[in-house]
């Protein structure tokens, strides 16, 4: 049971740095450093995840706080390892999975291909906990 929850709450956690400001500093200056307006946060928060409703400072800081957490590098690579050990209950199995998948992504630059990394990832984790 934990390991289906930790699989599903995978991708929220890594979100939930863009709607938790006030008590995480990473999500204080990743929001302030992109200049996040409360329209911006409201969309997250109402799970429009979608490059209709991102505009590129959600998308750089959603790099910044994946970057900040350690799960991703400067590069835009996301980094297993720290992946895995942040989140110990889900299978390693699909952690690795989903990083192999969505290593692969690729965006107009360097924000978008973060952004549509943590929808890939949030996609795989959904996909994953059905299949348990």
């Amino acid at each position: 049971m934990k390991s289906t929850f930790a699989l599903v709450l995978f991708a929220s956690c890594l979100i939930g740095f863009l709607v938790d400001a006030y008590d995480n500093y990473v999500s204080e200056s990743c929001i302030t450093d992109n200049a996040l307006t409360e329209q911006d946060i409201h969309n997250v928060m109402m799970g429009k995840l979608s490059p209709l409703y991102a505009n590129q400072n959600v998308k750089c800081a959603a790099r910044c706080a994946l970057i900040k957490d350690g799960f991703m590098n400067n590069s835009g690579e996301l980094l297993m390892d720290n992946i895995a050990r942040h989140f110990f209950d889900a299978p390693k199995e699909n952690i690795e999975s989903a990083v192999a998948v969505c290593n692969n992504i690729n965006g107009s630059d360097i924000c978008d291909r973060a952004f549509q990394t943590l929808i890939c990832m949030e996609k795989l984790a959904i996909q994953f906990a059905s299949e348990l």
